[in-house]
């Protein structure tokens, strides 16, 4: 990989993400498939990246997951994590994106923060709409399931840093247990989860963002980025 840029502020690192998208002049919609750690800030950068682009929208992993998040930690959790998604139905809903005009829009998956119901809901009851047309279209996940991405982008967040957030969203967001519990599962998916399938992508993106943290006198963190992109050939 090659260096791009060094220290960069979030506002910064939406200007580069931007200005790499816009270099390709293809007439069809772009699908970036954006990756990185459980709570590495993937959503927040990912939205923002959103309104920097135009006619952008973004899905996520999240919202093809089976069953309820009580359903997934009993009999999912501790198997091969791939189990807990639909990829195929992910797929088929931005083949089906790609080719919206305008006035057209289509009905996908959201998921419910606090029981983590997704396609379940059932398709009639679909809350998000997606309005064509689309000319980026980001996928955003902990995996990289989507179909020959058009671009792979990989966000690298420390383990600490994504754990203390992991603790901080669950007990804020999602009324979930024990810190205690938190930190068990984090546990659990850097070992079954994050190690196997997460970073493995870091090898094959062609955006690598290595971001760096320090904490804030009030609590919390700043962050700072380090851009990186594929050597070409």
């Amino acid at each position: 990989m090659n260096q791009i840029a060094k220290n960069k502020t979030q506002e910064q690192l939406l200007k580069i993400i931007s200005e790499e998208l816009n270099q390709s002049s293809s007439p069809r919609t772009k699908v970036i498939a954006f990756v990185g750690g459980v709570a590495s800030g993937k959503s927040t950068i990912t939205s923002k990246l959103r309104n920097a682009l135009e006619r952008a929208e973004v899905l996520s992993t999240d919202d093809y997951v089976v069953k309820d998040r009580k359903y997934r930690h009993k009999y999912l959790d501790k198997g091969n994590p791939l189990k807990k998604y639909r990829p195929e139905v992910l797929n088929e809903h931005i083949q089906k994106i790609k080719k919206l005009k305008q006035g057209q829009s289509l009905m996908v998956p959201d998921r419910d923060e606090k029981t983590g119901i997704a396609l379940d809901v059932g398709e009639d009851n679909f809350p998000k709409k997606i309005p064509g047309p689309v000319d980026y279209l980001i996928i955003e996940g902990d995996f990289q399931l989507v179909k020959n991405p058009d671009y792979i982008i990989y966000l690298d967040v420390p383990d600490e840093i994504r754990k203390i957030n992991r603790v901080e969203r669950d007990l804020k967001k999602r009324n979930m247990g024990s810190e205690k519990a938190i930190i068990e599962n984090f546990e659990l998916r850097q070992k079954n989860q994050h190690i196997p399938y997460t970073e493995p992508v870091k090898k094959i993106a062609d955006m690598v963002i290595e971001a760096k943290t320090e904490k804030r006198s009030k609590g919390g963190f700043n962050y700072l980025y380090n851009i990186y992109l594929k050597k070409n050939g």
